[in-house]
């Protein structure tokens, strides 16, 4: 077959149609034809101006269909006589060369399929290699009269737009703006759209446990490096009326006096690595801070429960033929003196000890509107009524709010454990417990030397804080540039510089940290 202008048409050659009755059919296409290279009938297949394959084909003379049977004949009787077909040259061919490489492969691995249900010498296995051939034959030369495109270098970042951003080059993640004073509100526009948690603080409360689905949703404050280009385009979707929302006079106002800020570049996205950077430092420190804290008041916990579990024993010894407790375990820091098995204490005393700390447990779980319980194992040992030595072992929860071991068997409405908590009750100080409170003088002991630290700590500080204050800003700077951001043991040391900078020069402070970050 041959075009408008004679020229014979093979597989493989680019070729544009003009004057087709649709105007989408009148575009770049190649020849896909195999075989008889001059059939009345062949196929094509759509490409751009560059040469990418595109989606679409159709055949030659040209053969359209839409959903109007009136158009469909039209457009058959318009194409015969007025529809041409002309070989273009100028057109770079290298990606319909790999298009009929990949077809070539794709026939070489079908045909290793036959041949393995069906065997080599097989008629369709030699039909299906032979089409794997001429396909291979195609690429061959249009490899051979081509160039290879460039590699496109990878799209990094973030652009914006009215209804969503893309990352990476990648998909337009569908998303919608809602402006407030000095924020933008992102939401996504569907469930399955997700926001890109690399560049924003996102939120989603979905629950799977409730089924419940959110979409994904994000505040970007006037103080994020990406505000400006939120706000523009959320404004443009308003102001252009393809939004939902409909222009206030104040948006209208903003929008006058609003530049386009274009994309975000390289410099925005280092200035939300920092941001992001400085929020996780200021994190880890608040953790770290929080770590250290409660280390403390679990040392302290152990420390004082150490003294007052002794005083209380010492004070309400086991007497001989009496029941006794034994503390097998026990979560609770108090009782971190003693190993597996090795406190034992009298009836009084674990009643005065259990209720003290089962009674604070639960205190704190009230005043800090909170659940939680330390488990606490014990073994009770005594006589029954019938003179044979027994024991008892159960799990007292402090913080369950029991009033003390009595009480944790009477809660339990059981003859047997009434009658234990009968027995037990009359070992205790006058049936009853008299004091769960640490002795006054050690409470007071603590309390001074609890104030001592505190007032030595705060004036070290002052005098540090002093220090630093005198230091001049070149001293701060040489101070940051000579520790190393590598260093984990002395970073720490240049965030604390750093802030008193920032204190004192905002944006002196980032150029300072932007330079030492340099040096890594």
């Amino acid at each position: 077959m041959t075009d408008k202008n004679g020229a014979v048409l093979h597989t493989g050659d680019i070729v544009r149609v003009e004057n087709a009755y649709f105007k989408t059919d009148n575009s770049l296409y190649f020849v896909e034809t195999f075989g008889a290279e001059n059939a009345v009938n062949i196929w094509l297949k759509k490409v751009g101006k560059t040469g990418k394959v595109l989606d679409g084909v159709n055949q030659w003379p040209l053969c359209s269909y839409c959903s109007d049977s009136r158009k469909n004949a039209a457009a058959r009787t318009h194409n015969r006589e007025h529809a041409t077909l002309e070989i273009v040259d100028g057109v770079n061919a290298w990606n319909v060369g790999e298009w009929f490489q990949r077809e070539a492969d794709e026939r070489k691995e079908r045909a290793e399929n036959q041949a393995q249900l069906w065997g080599e010498n097989n008629a369709e296995v030699k039909r299906t290699l032979e089409a794997a051939a001429q396909y291979e034959e195609v690429a061959s030369a249009i490899f051979a009269r081509s160039e290879k495109p460039a590699e496109k270098a990878p799209e990094i970042g973030i652009k914006f737009y009215y209804n969503g951003v893309k990352v990476n080059g990648g998909k337009l993640i569908k998303c919608y703006y809602h402006l407030d004073e000095n924020s933008v509100c992102m939401y996504a526009d569907s469930y399955g759209a997700v926001l890109p948690r690399e560049y924003f603080t996102v939120e989603n409360d979905s629950d799977s446990y409730t089924d419940y689905h959110d979409k994904d949703h994000a505040v970007v404050s006037a103080e994020h490096p990406l505000y400006k280009f939120a706000r523009y385009v959320a404004l443009k979707g308003v102001m252009s009326g393809k939004t939902y929302y409909k222009p206030t006079e104040a948006q209208a106002r903003e929008w006058e006096n609003t530049k386009d800020p274009g994309q975000p570049t390289a410099a925005d996205l280092a200035a939300v690595e920092e941001m992001k950077t400085a929020a996780e430092s200021a994190r880890l420190a608040e953790e770290h801070a929080a770590k250290l804290q409660a280390r403390e008041k679990l040392l302290r916990t152990k420390n004082e429960g150490r003294v007052f579990i002794e005083q209380t024993a010492a004070a309400h010894p086991v007497e001989d033929g009496a029941p006794y407790i034994v503390i097998e375990w026990s979560e609770h820091p108090a009782f971190y003196s003693w190993e597996d098995g090795e406190l034992t204490l009298s009836v009084a005393a674990a009643e005065i000890i259990l209720k003290r700390y089962d009674t604070e447990r639960h205190a704190e779980n009230v005043a800090e509107d909170k659940g939680g319980y330390d488990k606490t194992k014990f073994t009770v040992h005594y006589t029954d009524e019938n003179g044979e030595e027994s024991t008892y072992t159960g799990r007292y929860d402090l913080g369950d709010n029991y009033g003390g071991l009595i009480g944790y068997f009477r809660a339990y409405k059981r003859d047997d454990f009434k009658r234990l908590a009968d027995m037990l009750e009359e070992y205790t100080d006058g049936g009853r417990v008299v004091s769960v409170s640490m002795p006054i003088d050690f409470q007071q002991a603590a309390q001074r030397i609890k104030e001592k630290k505190q007032a030595e700590a705060r004036a070290m500080w002052g005098d540090i804080m002093d220090a630093v204050q005198m230091l001049t800003d070149e001293q701060i700077e040489d101070a940051v540039m000579l520790i190393d951001p590598k260093d984990k043991d002395k970073v720490d040391v240049a965030r604390f510089f750093l802030q008193e900078m920032n204190r004192r020069d905002e944006k002196a402070a980032l150029d300072l940290f932007r330079r030492w970050k340099a040096q890594a």
